[in-house]
């Protein structure tokens, strides 16, 4: 089907289940204060489709709810045309051109059905799921969040929950988690303490550090430093605390990487890059651009969306197919900071 039907039997849908059409979004009310709104995301390099879910907390929200202001955000994930080693696999990025209107109906009923629905109807089941998306801080949600905090574990989803962590080699996005940058700022605090005054400057960066773009859950820390060798001196230190050297991975800069070895998981990718260097500015400039202007960050994100449908486990092709744009981006970046 084309990018036209899709969006018709994506409605339908919609409307099958009650959401009727309010400004740029379907919304239906749920129990408890819950309310649900559904749209459609497209990616602008590729015949791909995404189906938002917006969940948003407390009833006065209902006349004011854009899909801007929601408390979680996840999406309805279809099984993938395309296979990880001829097995298929369930993608928020839907791959219309590859369905049937019928088969595509189908994955979205089921969806529907499994993990919107009983988010509206059950508020057991709206925390499980508020919990897993994570919360987006905003003040209309403080009796949710006092309830997810004072909740057992296994009542609100906590149980066996990773918030960090990708197996090498693959790509896995997840929308942005406001946990990101709280848990990035407490390990900055370690890197200090344990680095003291060799680290200049030390900055959250990559795509976690980006507002409303989707990331691999793995953390990018930026450490500046006078002089790469610097660093070397503190190499044994850092190994102690399970954040391990891997050498020098791009021009300028030396990568230490910390995670579940034995998983072969990644959780942090630190880089150590010279304070003022190109490389430092680069990071920089790249992660406040894209905060500052939306629309070039909600282009990235598609086309990380896009490409991540594309190469689920070759990262290598997923970061070479990325490369164009990124170094359009930086260009802009360079321009805008100087202002």
């Amino acid at each position: 089907m084309d990018k036209k039907e899709f969006t018709v039997v994506c409605r339908e849908i919609f409307a099958h289940y009650g959401f009727l059409k309010r400004k740029n979004l379907y919304f239906r009310a749920g129990n408890n204060g819950v309310l649900c709104g559904l749209g459609l995301k497209f990616s602008q390099f590729g015949p791909t489709g995404s189906v938002m879910v917006y969940y948003y907390t407390g009833a006065q929200i209902i006349d004011t709810a854009t899909k801007y202001n929601y408390d979680f955000i996840g999406y309805v994930e279809a099984l993938s045309k395309i296979t990880d080693k001829g097995k298929p696999f369930l993608t928020g990025s839907i791959d219309y051109e590859r369905y049937a209107k019928e088969e595509l109906r189908s994955e979205l009923q089921k969806a529907m059905a499994a993990h919107v629905l009983p988010a509206l109807e059950d508020l057991t089941f709206f925390l499980q799921t508020a919990v897993r998306l994570r919360a987006h801080h905003t003040k209309d949600k403080v009796a949710i969040l006092n309830t997810l905090l004072t909740a057992q574990p296994e009542e609100a989803g906590w149980k066996n929950m990773n918030l960090l962590g990708v197996r090498r080699g693959t790509v896995i996005l997840q929308p942005h988690d406001l946990c990101w940058p709280i848990l990035a700022g407490e390990f900055i605090d370690q890197l200090k303490a344990l680095l003291g005054p060799v680290a200049i400057d030390i900055q959250h960066v990559g795509s976690t550090a980006i507002k409303g773009i989707h990331a691999k859950p793995i953390l990018d820390i930026a450490i500046g430093v006078a002089a790469l060798e610097d660093i070397q001196k503190y190499i044994p230190i850092l190994a102690q605390h399970n954040i391990i050297y891997r050498g020098q991975d791009q021009p300028g800069q030396l990568l230490f990487v910390k995670g579940d070895f034995e998983q072969d998981t990644r959780t942090h990718h630190i880089h150590v890059v010279v304070y003022g260097g190109a490389e430092w500015e680069n990071y920089l400039n790249f992660r406040d651009y894209l905060n500052h202007s939306p629309e070039k960050a909600e282009e990235y994100d598609g086309l990380k969306m896009y490409l991540a449908q594309q190469y689920p486990q070759d990262r290598s092709a997923y970061t070479a197919g990325k490369a164009e744009l990124v170094n359009r981006i930086l260009a802009e970046a360079k321009v805008w900071r100087r202002g």
